[in-house]
């Protein structure tokens, strides 16, 4: 896939659904406007009807929308960094850890949809149950993948390289973490290969410098 002139990720003034996208982008060292609305004038483009889904965030190569979807922008951004692709071998446990991930960003629409007294509920539920719930399953699925790849992936990676699963968990944890964080923390405990892949991707110094 050729590199197009001019990337652009548009999306609110927050982590949210866009930050795995930014990530993506910064770590394979592709240039591209990130650009961060505030609510209004995100309410303002929403208005004006020109977005796929009426939503947020949209990439656009040369001015042109080519994703409203988050996941599909993880692989086409891959896909132009040359590096950060699933390999084949990966790829079953890869998307399985990506579907599961993505619960974590359900957790966060439905706290900022919810009422005050609602999201209350929702930091201690996730806290107590919600995370680790889906959180153990990931690490299951990166102990099994690495036990069976023996010493080609042994962590603590998904693979033997960094790849867009492993930015894309941590993206959507690290929001998961930000909403919740005068809460509490999440429960790490007995999650050591989710732990490990978490410390290694944020020691990168693009994503460690990337606001």
């Amino acid at each position: 896939m050729t590199t197009p002139q001019d990337i652009e990720l548009v999306y609110y003034d927050a982590k949210g659904r866009g930050q795995s996208t930014r990530l993506m982008l910064a770590v394979a060292g592709i240039p591209f406007k990130d650009t961060r609305l505030s609510d209004d004038d995100a309410d303002a483009l929403i208005a004006t009807g020109t977005l796929p889904l009426g939503t947020l965030p949209v990439l656009k190569f040369d001015g042109r929308i080519v994703s409203c979807q988050s996941l599909n922008m993880l692989r086409i951004v891959a896909k132009l960094s040359g590096s950060l692709e699933m390999k084949s071998e990966d790829a079953l446990v890869g998307e399985e850890i990506l579907a599961t991930a993505e619960n974590f960003l359900t957790f966060v629409n439905l706290w900022y949809d919810g009422s005050e007294e609602e999201k209350v509920v929702y930091e201690r539920e996730i806290i107590a149950t919600g995370f680790v719930y889906y959180a153990k399953y990931i690490d299951s699925l990166l102990a099994q993948h690495h036990r069976q790849n023996g010493g080609c992936s042994s962590g603590p990676f998904l693979a033997s390289t960094m790849s867009c699963v492993d930015i894309y968990v941590y993206a959507v944890i690290d929001v998961l973490q930000d909403m919740i964080a005068h809460a509490g923390k999440l429960p790490w405990e007995g999650l050591t290969e989710l732990s490990a892949l978490m410390e290694a991707v944020a020691a990168v110094p693009a994503v460690k410098s990337y606001p």
